[in-house]
């Protein structure tokens, strides 16, 4: 770890084995750990394109809110695939491809797994339910409004299915987590409950508009 080793090493020791499921919050710092240089980097690399615009456009104007959504959502996309595929300290030039893996490892029924879980951990199906939704939500909130679309649900529902069977993916043939057709189908939840969150403001906004230019 480059950052967060000692906040890691406070929170065991507060803990002192107390807490379940105490691997989570270590996945979390790991993962966020990791996504803390990528931020970096992407705040460099954001700054010098903006410059660069900046010299190249007199007119040229930045619109800050704007640039703060896109810096976040890359971040959270980096942050997610350290999460589910990334994990604790696996490093790009330490493993390879398993492209000998056979699909008949996969988990392609529905629903099956997850039913199990609830006769054993609920923990473990309250975070594999809930959990899988709740982490797509943003990207079914923030694409539309990154990409400037208008009447996008399906554009947006297929991309974030996208995003979700790559990490299936290469959880798959990494070996780095178990791949499962019940976390493409609450991704996929989790992206239309976003993109509801994105219509339902964009009403707002044009209702406050709206009103706003008539009492003007």
């Amino acid at each position: 770890m480059y950052f967060l080793g000692p906040l890691l090493e406070w929170l065991r020791d507060l803990s002192n084995g107390r807490i379940l499921n105490f691997h989570l919050v270590e996945l979390s710092i790991f993962s966020l750990d990791k996504t803390i240089i990528y931020m970096i980097a992407l705040l460099v690399i954001q700054a010098s394109y903006l410059i660069y615009k900046k010299r190249k456009q007199d007119n040229f104007t930045i619109n800050w809110f704007r640039e703060l959504v896109k810096f976040v959502f890359v971040t959270y996309m980096i942050l997610l695939v350290h999460l589910t595929v990334l994990r604790y300290d696996w490093m790009w030039w330490q493993d390879s491809f398993n492209w000998h893996r056979s699909f008949d490892e996969l988990n392609w029924v529905p629903l099956v797994d997850t039913i199990k879980l609830t006769k054993g951990s609920t923990f473990s199906y309250w975070y594999n339910f809930f959990g899988n939704i709740l982490w797509f939500m943003p990207f079914g909130l923030v694409v539309p409004y990154i990409f400037r679309m208008k009447h996008a649900f399906f554009k947006t529902l297929f991309w974030g299915l996208m995003f979700s069977l790559s990490i299936e993916t290469m959880q798959f043939y990494l070996e780095t987590g178990v791949s499962h057709i019940d976390d493409v189908i609450f991704n996929g939840a989790g992206v239309i409950l976003g993109y509801l969150m994105y219509d339902v403001l964009q009403i707002g906004h044009m209702y406050f508009k709206r009103r706003r230019n008539n009492n003007g």
